[in-house]
């Protein structure tokens, strides 16, 4: 599973429900991470742009908490990524 599959099945970092705050923090960690995921560059650069746009709203406290978040879930699924996955000599993935 890949990092956007991993975080779009997941919780929300944030709750949503309590503040416009919150649910700005939560756009801006889903950007972050489909932007680091997208599959190809014009996709990447929409998602930048629309973390650009969420950055205007937050502290720059809430972005680092936010930028933290979305490293922490990439990372956490990178590691689920290579539990499943054993790569071999010759640099084929093989399902463990």
């Amino acid at each position: 599973m890949n990092p956007q599959e991993i975080f779009l099945r997941s919780d929300d970092p944030y709750p949503t429900i309590g503040s416009v705050s919150d649910q700005n923090k939560t756009a801006l960690v889903n950007a972050l991470i489909l932007g680091v995921t997208a599959p190809s560059e014009k996709l990447a650069n929409e998602c930048v742009q629309i973390g650009e746009a969420i950055t205007t709203r937050l502290t720059k406290a809430e972005v680092e908490q936010c930028t933290q978040k979305a490293e922490e879930l990439i990372a956490e699924s990178e590691r689920e990524i290579e539990d499943k996955y054993a790569i071999d000599g010759d640099e084929t993935f093989e399902e463990l």
